[in-house]
Order: structure tokens, then C-alpha cells, then sequence
């Protein structure tokens, strides 16, 4: 599995402010410019910090995730979910 994809994703969601409001507009369809796995855009989808972090995207990155707050990840919770303070919001994924 790469995760270039998602730390892609996450670069753009950081430097391209007309990515910035695509993804806010449409989530889906944003998601769908890049080439993910299965399990990326379901971590993704579901604001799994922790899995994507395990996977090997980039902490610096995956924080734009939080500063944007898309998919339910908020600076609140961030830190919670990245350490597994925090119960996955994927089932099935163990706290």
C-alpha cells in the first residue's frame, strides 16, 4: 500500500487554496483526483487519524486535516484520536 496518495491529498489541502474549496464543496469528487485505496479513503472518510498515521502519512500533513476540520477531525480531537484517547470513529477499528 502507498500512502503518496493521501500525503498528496494532504499537500494540496495545505498549499492549494482551490483544492481547499473542492473538497469542502465536494468531498466525494475531490477525494476521487486521487488514486486511493479502499482503506485509505475509508480512514480518511471516517477522520481515522490514527490509521492513517500507521499507514505512514506524514504528521505534519495529516494536522491539515485539523486545521480544515473535514471529515469530523477538529483540533480538539486530533491529538485524542491520533494517541487512541479517543475510540475510532471506523467499527471495528480497536480504541
Amino acid at each position: 500500500m502507498s500512502v503518496y496518495a493521501i500525503n498528496k491529498l494532504l499537500f494540496h489541502l495545505r498549499n492549494d487554496q482551490d483544492f481547499g474549496r473542492r473538497i469542502r464543496e465536494d468531498q466525494a469528487r475531490a477525494l476521487g483526483e486521487f488514486d486511493l485505496t479502499d482503506d485509505e479513503r475509508i480512514a480518511l472518510e471516517s477522520g481515522d487519524i490514527r490509521a492513517l498515521y500507521d499507514m505512514g502519512v506524514h504528521v505534519y500533513l495529516l494536522g491539515g486535516l485539523s486545521h480544515a476540520g473535514l471529515f469530523g477531525v477538529t483540533r480538539e480531537n486530533y491529538i485524542r484520536r491520533i494517541k487512541l484517547e479517543e475510540p475510532s470513529p471506523r467499527e471495528g477499528r480497536p480504541a
